[in-house]
């Protein structure tokens, strides 16, 4: 095959709907470029083939959206094979009545009375982070703000969903983390490439992080007054016989996965939100306004409705950088997706990135303009998904418009962000929208 991307049969089969055909090697060493090559068709759905011979449902449309994530979806089930020693049969990967029992257990945890605590969590990560930056700050040198920000917002899940010491998460901790993400996600939704070394890196990573979900379970149980929090939810839940569903692997499968998918996301999203404001100086500007509005305190709980451009920078970025750029589910039964026929065991993968800069839903698709989230908007039902949508829509949604807008505003209390040269895109896996090269930006103290 000579391009990553081809039309087959003159780009529609006979008698059907268009078809393309990929190299499914193009998308493990650029998956952005790949996904964005598949967006700019703005089909709303067009059947594609891997020259290993699978295929999946590629959907950029609203509509076709609505269609999986709402209307039929119970027939589309999430798949996490490849993430089965990571996270198990936990919340993100349960389907059917065991994922409807799990979600209904723990949306306690993420009412809002239970969250104001939250926002007190976020400040301290943040002051740690920016802590670590002030050499970069008095030197004028580029800093790399990834490592930082992924180390914060483990940091912010520890203390604001298990109500355990920042320092529980250990540097050998994060380092497995990566691991385990960068190669699950080779081999997620598409195949990929494994060999001797990384399975043998995969499987350290699996015991590190087996020992990290009992020194977390392992201090809650020391404790002799323990939080009304998710982690005492879940320990609760053993003894309840009308929950079978919990067990000690349970336990253990979504502590792992509160970690990884909710520091994963919101941590890719700061890293995008950086970096645009340091490129878009009248975005910073407004932004500063409103956070010195705030007088130089700490932000609080209370604050964030004080925050509403804040909030809207962050939400902008997650449209043009959503963190999940494309979500994978798996068709129970045959259907039809506009078109297209789908058979069952099809993939379908609802591409947020395609959705996102569809010229027909978001003019200027291109252009990061947080005005488009200010005051009452009404728009397109699934045209911005970046928590998902649906029932299956991310549970830690709340949590993350807490964490990320607060952070971002306690980052430039100290700081004014300035551009800074960057690596040309190429994603860390084709699970999240994370550069492989990193995110830089320059740093400028205030005051």
């Amino acid at each position: 095959m000579k391009g990553p991307i081809r039309t087959a049969t003159g780009g529609r089969r006979r008698g059907g709907p268009p078809e393309l055909t990929i190299d499914v090697r193009n998308f493990h060493r650029d998956p952005v470029r790949e996904m964005v090559k598949l967006a700019r068709r703005l089909l709303p759905a067009v059947r594609v083939r891997t020259e290993g011979g699978g295929a999946f449902l590629h959907v950029c449309h609203p509509d076709t959206a609505r269609h999986i994530l709402q209307t039929n979806t119970a027939n589309y089930l999430k798949d996490f094979a490849p993430f089965a020693p990571l996270v198990g049969d936990s919340l993100l990967a349960a389907n059917g009545e065991k994922w409807r029992a799990l979600r209904t257990r723990m949306q306690p945890a993420f009412a809002p009375s239970r969250l104001r605590h939250a926002a007190a969590c976020a400040v301290e990560v943040a002051d740690r982070m920016t802590g670590t930056w002030e050499d970069f700050a008095d030197s004028g040198r580029p800093v790399e703000i990834m490592p930082g920000i992924v180390r914060a917002t483990l940091e912010f899940i520890v203390t604001s969903l298990y109500t355990l010491p920042a320092e529980t998460i250990e540097p050998a901790d994060i380092h497995a983390i990566a691991v385990g993400l960068e190669q699950a996600g080779r081999l997620m939704h598409f195949g990929g490439p494994a060999n001797a070394q990384p399975r043998r890196q995969f499987q350290q990573a699996i015991a590190r992080f087996n020992s990290l979900a009992a020194r977390i379970v392992g201090a809650r149980r020391a404790q002799a007054e323990k939080p009304q929090d998710l982690l005492t939810l879940l320990i609760d839940a053993l003894d309840d016989p009308e929950f079978p569903e919990m067990t000690e692997k349970q336990i253990r499968d979504d502590i792992l996965t509160f970690l990884f998918a909710g520091h994963e996301t919101t941590a890719t999203g700061l890293g995008w939100t950086m970096r645009l404001v340091s490129r878009n100086p009248p975005v910073q500007e407004r932004l500063l306004a409103e956070i010195d509005a705030l007088g130089g305190r700490e932000p609080a709980y209370d604050d964030l409705k004080q925050l509403p451009y804040t909030a809207a920078v962050f939400t902008e970025s997650l449209r043009m950088r959503p963190p999940v750029p494309m979500m994978v589910r798996v068709a129970a039964e045959a259907d039809r997706v506009g078109d297209v026929g789908v058979s069952p065991g099809m993939r379908v993968a609802v591409s947020a990135l395609g959705i996102h800069h569809h010229p027909e839903f978001w003019p200027n698709p291109n252009t990061f303009d947080p005005e488009r989230f200010m005051g009452a908007v009404e728009r397109q039902p699934c045209s911005f998904i970046a928590f998902s949508a649906g029932s299956r829509s991310c549970i830690g949604s709340r949590l993350a418009m807490i964490e990320a807008p607060i952070v971002l505003a306690r980052v430039l209390q100290r700081f004014r962000l300035l551009p800074a040269p960057n690596p040309p895109l190429q994603s860390l896996s084709i699970i999240t929208l994370r550069p492989r090269a990193g995110q830089f930006v320059r740093l400028e103290r205030r005051g």
